[in-house]
Protein backbone atom coordinates (compact mmCIF):
# COMPACT_ATOMS: atom_id res chain seq x y z
CA UNK A 1 0.00 0.00 0.00
CA UNK A 2 2.77 2.45 0.85
CA UNK A 3 4.13 2.21 -2.67
CA UNK A 4 0.80 3.28 -4.12
CA UNK A 5 0.59 6.35 -1.90
CA UNK A 6 3.98 7.46 -3.12
CA UNK A 7 3.46 6.51 -6.73
CA UNK A 8 0.27 8.51 -6.93
CA UNK A 9 2.26 11.65 -6.15
CA UNK A 10 4.92 10.87 -8.68
CA UNK A 11 2.76 9.67 -11.52
CA UNK A 12 2.34 13.19 -12.86
CA UNK A 13 6.06 13.97 -13.02
CA UNK A 14 6.86 12.06 -16.24
CA UNK A 15 4.28 14.23 -17.97
CA UNK A 16 6.79 17.07 -18.05
CA UNK A 17 8.36 15.34 -21.03
CA UNK A 18 5.07 15.35 -22.92
CA UNK A 19 6.64 17.59 -25.53
CA UNK A 20 8.21 14.43 -26.98
CA UNK A 21 4.76 13.22 -28.05
CA UNK A 22 3.92 13.15 -31.75
CA UNK A 23 1.75 16.25 -31.65
CA UNK A 24 4.79 18.23 -30.50
CA UNK A 25 7.15 16.70 -33.07
CA UNK A 26 9.31 19.42 -34.65
CA UNK A 27 12.01 17.17 -36.06
CA UNK A 28 11.70 18.38 -39.69
CA UNK A 29 13.11 21.62 -41.02
CA UNK A 30 14.91 22.91 -37.92
CA UNK A 31 18.48 23.10 -36.67
CA UNK A 32 19.74 20.08 -34.76
CA UNK A 33 19.52 21.98 -31.48
CA UNK A 34 16.63 24.29 -30.75
CA UNK A 35 16.40 26.38 -27.59
CA UNK A 36 12.92 27.45 -26.50
CA UNK A 37 11.52 29.56 -23.68
CA UNK A 38 14.64 31.53 -22.78
CA UNK A 39 13.12 32.78 -19.52
CA UNK A 40 10.39 30.45 -18.35
CA UNK A 41 7.04 28.98 -19.34
CA UNK A 42 4.16 27.46 -17.41
CA UNK A 43 2.42 24.48 -18.97
CA UNK A 44 -0.92 23.11 -17.66
CA UNK A 45 -0.84 19.34 -17.44
CA UNK A 46 -4.50 18.70 -16.68
CA UNK A 47 -5.78 16.20 -14.16
CA UNK A 48 -5.72 12.46 -13.65
CA UNK A 49 -8.20 9.86 -12.45
CA UNK A 50 -7.97 8.75 -8.80
CA UNK A 51 -5.38 6.17 -7.82
CA UNK A 52 -7.28 4.08 -5.28
CA UNK A 53 -6.53 1.50 -2.64
CA UNK A 54 -8.35 -0.97 -4.86
CA UNK A 55 -5.97 -0.36 -7.77
CA UNK A 56 -3.09 -0.70 -5.33
CA UNK A 57 -4.31 -4.11 -4.21
CA UNK A 58 -4.41 -5.22 -7.84
CA UNK A 59 -0.66 -4.60 -8.06
CA UNK A 60 0.43 -5.96 -4.68
CA UNK A 61 1.88 -9.07 -6.29
CA UNK A 62 4.42 -6.86 -8.06
CA UNK A 63 6.07 -6.10 -4.72
CA UNK A 64 8.54 -8.91 -4.03
CA UNK A 65 8.03 -10.93 -0.87
CA UNK A 66 5.60 -8.95 1.27
CA UNK A 67 3.34 -8.07 -1.65
CA UNK A 68 2.49 -11.68 -2.46
CA UNK A 69 1.69 -12.39 1.18
CA UNK A 70 -0.56 -9.35 1.53
CA UNK A 71 -2.37 -10.13 -1.73
CA UNK A 72 -3.37 -13.49 -0.25
CA UNK A 73 -5.06 -12.04 2.84
CA UNK A 74 -6.25 -8.56 1.81
CA UNK A 75 -9.43 -8.59 -0.26
CA UNK A 76 -12.28 -6.32 -1.37
CA UNK A 77 -15.84 -7.10 -0.33
CA UNK A 78 -19.09 -6.57 -2.22
CA UNK A 79 -19.46 -3.28 -0.33
CA UNK A 80 -16.01 -2.18 -1.61
CA UNK A 81 -14.56 -2.25 1.91
CA UNK A 82 -11.20 -3.91 2.47
CA UNK A 83 -11.28 -7.08 4.53
CA UNK A 84 -8.89 -9.68 5.88
CA UNK A 85 -9.68 -13.37 5.57
CA UNK A 86 -7.99 -16.34 7.20
CA UNK A 87 -8.98 -20.00 7.09
CA UNK A 88 -7.74 -22.72 9.40
CA UNK A 89 -8.49 -25.68 11.64
CA UNK A 90 -9.27 -25.77 15.36
CA UNK A 91 -9.41 -29.55 15.69
CA UNK A 92 -8.62 -32.42 13.35
CA UNK A 93 -8.11 -36.17 13.73
CA UNK A 94 -8.09 -39.13 11.36
CA UNK A 95 -10.98 -41.55 11.99
CA UNK A 96 -8.56 -44.50 12.17
CA UNK A 97 -6.38 -42.69 14.72
CA UNK A 98 -9.47 -41.76 16.71
CA UNK A 99 -10.62 -45.38 16.83
CA UNK A 100 -7.22 -46.43 18.21
CA UNK A 101 -7.70 -43.99 21.08
CA UNK A 102 -11.12 -45.38 22.05
CA UNK A 103 -11.15 -47.46 25.23
CA UNK A 104 -13.16 -50.21 23.49
CA UNK A 105 -13.90 -49.57 19.78
CA UNK A 106 -16.62 -52.27 19.85
CA UNK A 107 -18.76 -50.16 22.17
CA UNK A 108 -20.45 -46.85 21.38
CA UNK A 109 -19.04 -44.21 23.69
CA UNK A 110 -18.35 -40.56 24.38
CA UNK A 111 -14.80 -39.69 23.37
CA UNK A 112 -13.31 -36.58 25.02
CA UNK A 113 -10.59 -34.69 23.17
CA UNK A 114 -9.69 -32.53 26.14
CA UNK A 115 -8.63 -28.97 25.24
CA UNK A 116 -8.45 -27.64 21.68
CA UNK A 117 -7.72 -24.08 20.52
CA UNK A 118 -6.89 -22.05 17.46
CA UNK A 119 -5.84 -18.51 16.57
CA UNK A 120 -8.03 -17.31 13.70
CA UNK A 121 -7.13 -13.60 13.60
CA UNK A 122 -3.40 -13.78 13.04
CA UNK A 123 -3.43 -11.56 9.95
CA UNK A 124 -5.65 -8.94 11.57
CA UNK A 125 -3.36 -8.92 14.60
CA UNK A 126 -0.41 -8.19 12.29
CA UNK A 127 -2.13 -5.08 10.93
CA UNK A 128 -2.98 -4.04 14.47
CA UNK A 129 0.72 -3.47 15.12
CA UNK A 130 0.48 -0.42 12.83
CA UNK A 131 -2.71 0.91 14.39
CA UNK A 132 -5.21 -0.63 11.97
CA UNK A 133 -8.30 -1.82 13.79
CA UNK A 134 -10.58 -4.77 12.96
CA UNK A 135 -14.25 -4.04 12.44
CA UNK A 136 -17.20 -6.26 11.54
CA UNK A 137 -15.39 -9.34 12.84
CA UNK A 138 -17.00 -12.69 11.99
CA UNK A 139 -15.93 -16.28 12.59
CA UNK A 140 -17.72 -19.05 10.70
CA UNK A 141 -17.33 -22.47 12.37
CA UNK A 142 -17.66 -25.53 10.13
CA UNK A 143 -17.18 -29.28 10.73
CA UNK A 144 -16.13 -32.33 8.71
CA UNK A 145 -17.47 -35.84 9.32
CA UNK A 146 -16.18 -38.83 7.31
CA UNK A 147 -18.85 -41.23 8.64
CA UNK A 148 -22.23 -42.10 7.16
CA UNK A 149 -23.89 -41.46 10.52
CA UNK A 150 -24.38 -38.30 12.55
CA UNK A 151 -21.98 -37.71 15.44
CA UNK A 152 -23.36 -35.46 18.23
CA UNK A 153 -20.86 -33.34 20.16
CA UNK A 154 -20.72 -31.13 23.25
CA UNK A 155 -18.17 -28.59 24.40
CA UNK A 156 -17.52 -25.54 26.53
CA UNK A 157 -16.37 -23.17 23.78
CA UNK A 158 -15.31 -19.53 24.09
CA UNK A 159 -13.37 -16.77 22.36
CA UNK A 160 -10.88 -14.36 23.88
CA UNK A 161 -9.80 -10.81 23.05
CA UNK A 162 -7.64 -8.07 24.57
CA UNK A 163 -8.94 -4.94 26.29
CA UNK A 164 -7.17 -1.91 27.74
CA UNK A 165 -7.40 -3.47 31.18
CA UNK A 166 -6.48 -7.06 30.30
CA UNK A 167 -8.32 -9.70 28.31
CA UNK A 168 -11.90 -10.92 28.16
CA UNK A 169 -13.35 -14.39 27.53
CA UNK A 170 -16.81 -14.81 26.01
CA UNK A 171 -18.69 -18.13 26.02
CA UNK A 172 -20.12 -19.49 22.75
CA UNK A 173 -23.46 -21.15 23.70
CA UNK A 174 -24.10 -22.23 20.09
CA UNK A 175 -21.24 -24.73 20.44
CA UNK A 176 -22.32 -26.23 23.76
CA UNK A 177 -24.22 -28.85 21.75
CA UNK A 178 -23.92 -29.42 18.00
CA UNK A 179 -23.75 -32.23 15.46
CA UNK A 180 -21.18 -33.48 12.97
CA UNK A 181 -23.72 -34.33 10.29
CA UNK A 182 -23.06 -37.44 8.23
CA UNK A 183 -20.96 -37.25 5.05
CA UNK A 184 -20.24 -33.56 5.42
CA UNK A 185 -17.28 -31.33 4.60
CA UNK A 186 -17.29 -27.77 5.89
CA UNK A 187 -20.82 -27.99 7.24
CA UNK A 188 -21.52 -24.64 8.89
CA UNK A 189 -22.45 -24.87 12.55
CA UNK A 190 -22.49 -21.20 13.51
CA UNK A 191 -21.18 -17.82 12.40
CA UNK A 192 -20.04 -15.75 15.34
CA UNK A 193 -20.62 -12.01 14.93
CA UNK A 194 -18.22 -10.24 17.26
CA UNK A 195 -19.75 -7.06 18.78
CA UNK A 196 -18.39 -3.75 17.47
CA UNK A 197 -17.54 -2.88 21.06
CA UNK A 198 -14.66 -5.37 20.67
CA UNK A 199 -12.03 -3.11 19.11
CA UNK A 200 -9.19 -5.65 19.07
CA UNK A 201 -8.85 -8.81 17.00
CA UNK A 202 -10.02 -12.11 18.49
CA UNK A 203 -7.02 -13.74 20.18
CA UNK A 204 -8.16 -17.35 20.09
CA UNK A 205 -11.11 -19.73 20.15
CA UNK A 206 -10.94 -22.64 22.57
CA UNK A 207 -12.88 -25.84 23.23
CA UNK A 208 -12.80 -27.22 26.77
CA UNK A 209 -13.98 -30.83 27.13
CA UNK A 210 -14.87 -31.27 23.47
CA UNK A 211 -16.68 -34.63 23.45
CA UNK A 212 -17.91 -36.70 20.48
CA UNK A 213 -20.63 -39.35 20.83
CA UNK A 214 -19.10 -42.06 18.64
CA UNK A 215 -20.75 -45.21 17.32
CA UNK A 216 -19.16 -48.61 17.84
CA UNK A 217 -16.40 -49.40 15.32
CA UNK A 218 -16.50 -45.93 13.69
CA UNK A 219 -14.10 -46.82 10.87
CA UNK A 220 -16.58 -49.41 9.61
CA UNK A 221 -18.94 -46.53 8.97
CA UNK A 222 -16.59 -44.43 6.89
CA UNK A 223 -18.57 -43.12 3.95
CA UNK A 224 -15.77 -43.27 1.36
CA UNK A 225 -12.35 -44.86 1.96
CA UNK A 226 -10.89 -42.74 -0.85
CA UNK A 227 -12.45 -39.50 0.34
CA UNK A 228 -12.30 -37.50 3.54
CA UNK A 229 -11.07 -39.54 6.53
CA UNK A 230 -10.96 -36.74 9.12
CA UNK A 231 -13.16 -35.30 11.80
CA UNK A 232 -12.43 -31.60 11.90
CA UNK A 233 -13.62 -28.26 13.25
CA UNK A 234 -12.63 -25.41 10.95
CA UNK A 235 -12.88 -21.63 11.01
CA UNK A 236 -13.16 -18.85 8.45
CA UNK A 237 -12.32 -15.51 10.03
CA UNK A 238 -13.10 -12.20 8.32
CA UNK A 239 -12.92 -8.59 9.39
CA UNK A 240 -12.81 -5.19 7.75
CA UNK A 241 -9.77 -3.00 8.32
CA UNK A 242 -10.18 0.44 9.80
CA UNK A 243 -7.71 3.22 10.53
CA UNK A 244 -7.54 3.76 14.25
CA UNK A 245 -6.53 7.03 15.87
CA UNK A 246 -3.12 5.56 16.81
CA UNK A 247 -2.14 4.49 13.27
CA UNK A 248 1.43 5.50 12.50
CA UNK A 249 3.89 4.38 9.85
CA UNK A 250 7.25 6.06 10.59
CA UNK A 251 9.53 7.72 8.08
CA UNK A 252 11.28 5.37 5.70
CA UNK A 253 13.41 5.75 2.58
CA UNK A 254 11.58 4.01 -0.23
CA UNK A 255 12.85 3.80 -3.84
CA UNK A 256 10.18 4.39 -6.49
CA UNK A 257 11.65 3.17 -9.78
CA UNK A 258 8.40 3.74 -11.66
CA UNK A 259 9.09 7.49 -11.54
CA UNK A 260 11.58 7.60 -14.40
CA UNK A 261 12.28 11.04 -15.87
CA UNK A 262 14.23 10.89 -19.16
CA UNK A 263 14.91 14.63 -19.24
CA UNK A 264 18.59 14.76 -20.23
CA UNK A 265 17.81 15.23 -23.93
CA UNK A 266 15.90 18.45 -23.20
CA UNK A 267 18.93 20.11 -21.57
CA UNK A 268 16.81 21.84 -18.95
CA UNK A 269 18.42 23.08 -15.76
CA UNK A 270 15.34 23.41 -13.60
CA UNK A 271 11.61 22.81 -13.57
CA UNK A 272 8.81 22.99 -11.07
CA UNK A 273 5.68 20.88 -10.90
CA UNK A 274 2.69 22.20 -8.97
CA UNK A 275 0.02 19.69 -7.98
CA UNK A 276 -3.41 20.11 -6.46
CA UNK A 277 -4.61 16.82 -4.99
CA UNK A 278 -7.71 15.41 -3.33
CA UNK A 279 -7.31 12.68 -0.71
CA UNK A 280 -10.12 10.39 0.45
CA UNK A 281 -7.86 8.01 2.40
CA UNK A 282 -8.07 8.69 6.17
CA UNK A 283 -4.30 8.94 6.43
CA UNK A 284 -2.13 12.05 6.47
CA UNK A 285 0.93 11.69 4.24
CA UNK A 286 4.15 13.61 4.79
CA UNK A 287 7.07 13.39 2.36
CA UNK A 288 10.05 15.02 4.04
CA UNK A 289 12.76 14.30 1.49
CA UNK A 290 13.08 13.28 -2.16
CA UNK A 291 16.32 12.34 -3.88
CA UNK A 292 16.97 11.47 -7.52
CA UNK A 293 18.46 8.09 -8.42
CA UNK A 294 21.07 7.55 -11.10
CA UNK A 295 20.39 5.21 -14.03
CA UNK A 296 21.67 1.65 -13.51
CA UNK A 297 23.77 -0.41 -15.84
CA UNK A 298 22.18 -3.60 -14.49
CA UNK A 299 18.85 -4.16 -12.72
CA UNK A 300 20.65 -5.91 -9.86
CA UNK A 301 22.86 -2.88 -9.13
CA UNK A 302 22.28 -0.99 -5.89
CA UNK A 303 20.42 2.31 -5.95
CA UNK A 304 22.73 5.34 -6.12
CA UNK A 305 21.60 8.87 -5.30
CA UNK A 306 22.50 11.58 -7.81
CA UNK A 307 23.93 14.36 -5.63
CA UNK A 308 23.91 16.81 -8.56
CA UNK A 309 20.11 16.86 -8.56
CA UNK A 310 18.36 18.91 -5.91
CA UNK A 311 14.65 18.35 -5.22
CA UNK A 312 13.05 20.90 -2.93
CA UNK A 313 9.87 19.77 -1.26
CA UNK A 314 7.88 19.68 1.93
CA UNK A 315 4.78 17.72 1.02
CA UNK A 316 1.96 17.30 3.50
CA UNK A 317 -1.37 15.88 2.38
CA UNK A 318 -4.07 15.64 5.06
CA UNK A 319 -6.27 12.58 5.27
CA UNK A 320 -9.91 12.62 4.24
CA UNK A 321 -12.89 10.36 3.58
CA UNK A 322 -15.15 9.59 0.64
CA UNK A 323 -17.78 11.84 2.19
CA UNK A 324 -15.35 14.62 3.11
CA UNK A 325 -12.24 14.69 0.89
CA UNK A 326 -9.14 16.61 1.97
CA UNK A 327 -7.34 18.92 -0.43
CA UNK A 328 -3.74 20.05 -0.68
CA UNK A 329 -1.55 21.99 -3.09
CA UNK A 330 2.24 21.79 -3.27
CA UNK A 331 5.18 22.38 -5.58
CA UNK A 332 8.21 20.24 -6.38
CA UNK A 333 11.31 22.05 -7.65
CA UNK A 334 13.86 19.85 -9.45
CA UNK A 335 17.19 21.45 -10.30
CA UNK A 336 20.63 20.50 -11.54
CA UNK A 337 23.29 22.00 -9.28
CA UNK A 338 25.76 21.95 -12.18
CA UNK A 339 24.93 21.88 -15.88
CA UNK A 340 21.56 20.53 -16.97
CA UNK A 341 19.39 17.79 -15.53
CA UNK A 342 20.40 14.20 -16.31
CA UNK A 343 18.03 11.30 -16.81
CA UNK A 344 16.50 10.29 -13.50
CA UNK A 345 16.05 6.55 -13.01
CA UNK A 346 13.73 6.83 -10.05
CA UNK A 347 13.22 8.67 -6.81
CA UNK A 348 14.13 7.91 -3.20
CA UNK A 349 11.47 9.22 -0.85
CA UNK A 350 11.33 9.56 2.90
CA UNK A 351 7.70 9.53 3.95
CA UNK A 352 5.49 8.95 6.95
CA UNK A 353 1.81 8.07 7.34
CA UNK A 354 -0.38 8.92 10.30
CA UNK A 355 -4.07 8.78 11.12
CA UNK A 356 -5.77 12.07 10.33
CA UNK A 357 -6.82 13.64 13.65
CA UNK A 358 -10.54 14.05 14.13
CA UNK A 359 -11.72 11.29 11.80
CA UNK A 360 -12.02 8.60 14.49
CA UNK A 361 -12.05 4.94 13.43
CA UNK A 362 -12.62 4.85 9.66
CA UNK A 363 -13.07 1.69 7.59
CA UNK A 364 -10.79 1.42 4.57
CA UNK A 365 -12.50 1.20 1.18
CA UNK A 366 -11.16 0.20 -2.21
CA UNK A 367 -12.70 3.42 -3.54
CA UNK A 368 -10.55 5.61 -1.30
CA UNK A 369 -7.54 7.15 -2.97
CA UNK A 370 -5.71 10.22 -4.17
CA UNK A 371 -6.81 12.24 -7.19
CA UNK A 372 -4.67 14.84 -8.88
CA UNK A 373 -7.18 17.60 -9.58
CA UNK A 374 -4.79 19.80 -11.52
CA UNK A 375 -1.12 20.02 -12.35
CA UNK A 376 1.19 22.41 -14.11
CA UNK A 377 4.88 22.48 -14.93
CA UNK A 378 7.05 25.61 -15.01
CA UNK A 379 10.22 25.30 -17.06
CA UNK A 380 13.02 27.80 -16.40
CA UNK A 381 16.32 28.74 -18.01
CA UNK A 382 15.08 27.56 -21.38
CA UNK A 383 14.66 24.09 -22.76
CA UNK A 384 16.83 22.70 -25.56
CA UNK A 385 15.49 19.87 -27.69
CA UNK A 386 18.09 17.91 -29.66
CA UNK A 387 16.58 16.87 -32.99
CA UNK A 388 18.19 13.68 -34.19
Amino acid sequence: MKHRFLFCLLLILPMIVSCSRKEYDISEGFNKDLTLFEEEISVPLGNIAPITLGSGLDQLNQIAGLGDALAGILKVGDDDNLFVESIGTLFKINAYELEKQMADPNVAQIWNTGYEAGYPAGAASMFAMFGLKPSNQKVAITVDNPLKVDVPATSAASYNYDTDSGDETVNIPELSSFTFKKRTTEQEVVTLVIPETVTNAVNFISFTDLALSLPANPTSKISDDTGNLFFAINYRYTCNLAVGETFSFPGNDVPVHAAKLPVAKFKVKKFEVTLEVENTVPLALTVSDIKALKPKENESDADVVNDNVKITTGITIPGGTLESPANAKFTLAIEALEGTLPDIDGLLLNFALKAQPGLGVTTLSAKQGIRIKSASAKLTDGITIPLN
